[in-house]
């Protein structure tokens, strides 16, 4: 009885692509598996079998996944016992500011790719047979997109979790700040190290370009930059966690010292690829646990005194710059100012 049902859904579906092509498909975006797989069967047996059939049977089977409940994430975040586990959970919050803004990118492509479709839907007669197919594909994309906005809305909601539970956790984790010193100093000359190598290897493969050198060795250099890179990028990770073992040392012990050590983690933040995404949520999860362990109003003046100090910075940098040359001498606005006054 219910496989009758079933059949008669899937050709009832059919019949409403037909009538309605041209539109999109309302009832494959509200459909489960059991529809997909119906339809699959239904397609399967067609008997012509072209590219068109096999792009719909694709299409068909990659909705089914996106609706088998394989894409499910673990809520679960575990109260740290050591400092190990505290570093985990520091990183799992960098690797979640990651994975947010390469999904945020993912829903804007696929917003394109929507749109794109929907002008093709309402440009395709009814009569044509590829309807069916463009429907399948926005059911498919539509999906896509919903399943990556509750991902990015998880992400959200865990790195708020790992927040409440850094801040409050930091004080039962034994630190040994002696510790934490050598390692950064460790990691930094190790950094130093690879970041030489890449230079050498860059420069060895500039030389090899100027000889319009095409062999096998400019690859193997390719190779050998990317691992050094991706080396240079688990060292500068290492070091932020072990500085961030440091801040969170010095919150607990009350200790302003947390704020010199937030302008590093920031620093060196910078060196890292997706800088942009991870700094924009690191700067905000440091800040929340200076509130909480040293005071709204000491966050506030810290904030102040650093502003200034940027702005003075940024003030002398600019009178600094060079105009223009005279001979061999650079010209700057100070120049021109202390020449006036002399």
């Amino acid at each position: 009885m219910i496989f009758y049902f079933i059949r008669f859904f899937t050709i009832a579906l059919f019949v409403s692509v037909s009538l309605y092509g041209g539109e999109t498909n309302t009832t494959l975006l509200d459909a489960n598996s059991t529809t997909y797989k119906a339809l699959l069967k239904s397609v399967s047996q067609t008997k012509v079998q072209n590219d068109e059939i096999l792009l719909q049977k694709v299409l068909l089977t990659k909705l089914i996944s996106l609706n088998s409940g394989k894409n499910r994430i673990s809520k679960i975040v575990k109260i740290p016992k050591n400092f190990k586990e505290y570093g985990d959970l520091f990183n799992q919050f960098i690797q979640n500011a990651i994975k947010k803004s390469v999904l945020k990118e993912k829903i804007k492509q696929i917003d394109r790719k929507i749109k794109i479709l929907k002008t093709e839907i309402k440009e395709t007669k009814q009569s044509d047979k590829a309807i069916f197919t463009l429907q399948l594909q926005d059911a498919f994309y539509s999906k896509t997109k919903k399943l990556y906005e509750k991902q990015s809305d998880f992400m959200y909601k865990q790195m708020n979790m790992i927040t409440s539970v850094l801040n409050d956790s930091a004080k039962n984790i034994l630190f040994d700040a002696n510790i934490f010193d050598k390692d950064i100093e460790h990691y930094q000359k190790n950094s130093n190290k690879i970041k030489n190598e890449i230079s050498k290897l860059q420069v060895e493969k500039e030389r090899l370009e100027f000889l319009n050198n095409t062999d096998k060795k400019i690859g193997k250099i390719d190779i050998l930059i990317k691992k050094r890179t991706q080396e240079y990028q688990d060292i500068v990770r290492k070091t932020i966690t072990s500085m961030f073992f440091k801040f969170s040392n010095s919150l607990v012990k009350k200790d302003k010292k947390a704020f010199q050590t937030e302008k590093r983690i920031l620093g060196l933040i910078g060196k890292l690829e997706s800088s942009n995404s991870i700094k924009n949520a690191v700067d905000p999860l440091l800040n929340s646990m200076e509130k909480h362990y040293l005071g709204a109003i000491n966050v506030i003046t810290s904030s102040t005194v650093h502003e200034v100090q940027n702005i003075l910075i940024s003030f002398w940098n600019l009178v600094t710059k060079p105009l223009f040359q005279i001979n061999d001498s650079l010209i700057s606005i100070m120049k021109i100012i202390i020449s006036i006054f002399i």
